[in-house]
């Protein structure tokens, strides 16, 4: 993908962890953010892991592009 100049190779999904269903003021789980992405969204995404391929200025509002995969990038471990 690109943002901005800057080249990252997607890497993973985050995990879900319980904590995002965690209100930090009251400590109870009172928000399903997994169950409402899924509901709104169609998916459970909240991040990814990248690594920077090539470096490049990131700034508000800069437009973010998905690249053609090279060979050898195996982006089937995403889903």
């Amino acid at each position: 993908m690109q943002i901005g100049s800057a080249v990252l190779r997607v890497l993973k999904r985050t995990q879900r962890c319980a904590a995002t269903e965690v209100n930090p003021q009251t400590a109870e789980r009172d928000l399903r953010v997994p169950f409402l992405l899924r509901k709104h969204y169609g998916h459970l995404d909240m991040g990814i892991y990248a690594e920077i391929v090539q470096g490049g200025a990131i700034e508000p509002g800069s437009r973010i592009l998905t690249l053609k995969a090279r060979a050898g990038d195996n982006i089937a471990d995403l889903f």
